[in-house]
């Protein structure tokens, strides 16, 4: 029986051993042929919860900041991994990390 992978999920926090994890997904995406999604949670609701800012503090605007650096970080890997020849879908989410990663894998149907 073989087995046919159509996504993979490569959740990102974008440390070295995420870049280890990332090297590994995209290898498997290659051999098995499958898209390769790749995500990034900036973690909105951690902050909120773990600091008391000032009511005139922008955290939004550092969310906001955090996500664009994650995708321009994205653009470079997807151009890289394209190279290749593997399909490359970015995304960026602000929440709790893992339940987007829960409803990432859900709403794309990951293997």
């Amino acid at each position: 029986m073989s087995v046919k992978i159509k996504k993979i999920l490569m959740p990102t926090d974008f440390s070295k051993y995420s870049d280890y994890a990332m090297r590994y997904a995209a290898t498997l995406a290659k051999d098995f042929g499958a898209e390769l999604l790749i995500l990034h949670v900036v973690p909105e609701g951690d902050l909120r919860s773990m600091y008391d800012y000032p009511s005139d503090f922008p955290l939004e605007q550092i969310l906001n900041d955090q996500k664009k650096v994650a995708e321009q970080r994205f653009e470079e890997i997807v151009a890289e991994e394209e190279k290749r020849g593997i399909k490359v879908t970015p995304l960026v989410y602000m929440g709790k990390v893992y339940e987007e990663i829960i409803e990432t894998a859900k709403n794309h149907e990951v293997d």
